[in-house]
């Protein structure tokens, strides 16, 4: 008989689970009863939680969402908005590359989201909470006289395609150090009123 624990607890259990077995076996060859017997738990202990594997990749994105969620809400703590992004920045790329398995996952999400449009909106959702940071740290910096007015949809689309393609980068093995590659970000993105008067 399986334990009884608190729903949040037992989800993350199925979760890391799922994550483990979609890394070491593949996610088309993963089963809910594989899952179920890495985390411990019966079949129908994971379907009371998560209807199948896709659903489960639904759940691991809200993870990760919940992660860039807190890296948001630290980098509104700045003191500045070219602060804040420099804070989002180092520690968004940070994140990714201390954690592997989990762009992996992100990775099979996406792909199996083009065959699964129900996947969709935890991805977009995960995006749409970044791009709004990003539209609205841009517009308090012009706001604050830090910033020169600018476009702030076409730039924060940019900044989250270049933090995209940055993790793509350094996860193939580019030569740039991640230090560096944040360093060359930083002097893309983060264009203050006094570099542009320099």
């Amino acid at each position: 008989m399986t334990e009884k624990m608190p729903k949040d607890i037992r989800m993350k259990q199925i979760i890391q689970a799922a994550i483990a077995e979609f890394h070491e076996n593949g996610y088309a060859k993963a089963t809910m009863d594989k899952i179920a017997a890495r985390a411990g738990l019966t079949k129908g202990a994971v379907y009371y939680h998560f209807k199948n594997k896709d659903d489960i990749l639904v759940g691991i994105n809200q993870d990760f969402e919940e992660c860039i969620a807190q890296i948001i809400a630290d980098s509104l703590g700045r003191p500045t908005p070219s602060a804040g992004l420099r804070h989002y920045i180092r520690e968004y790329l940070n994140y990714w590359m201390t954690h592997p398995l989990e762009i992996e996952i992100f990775l099979i999400s996406v792909s199996r989201a083009i065959e699964n449009p129900e996947l969709w909106p935890a991805i977009k959702s995960f995006y749409a909470s970044e791009a709004e940071f990003f539209e609205t740290t841009y517009q308090a910096g012009v706001e604050k006289g830090e910033f020169p007015a600018q476009d702030f949809q076409s730039l924060a689309i940019a900044l989250i395609s270049a933090l995209e393609g940055a993790i793509a980068y350094l996860t193939a093995g580019g030569s740039v150090s991640l230090d560096r590659l944040i360093s060359m970000l930083e002097n893309t993105f983060i264009r203050t009123v006094s570099i542009e008067r320099e």
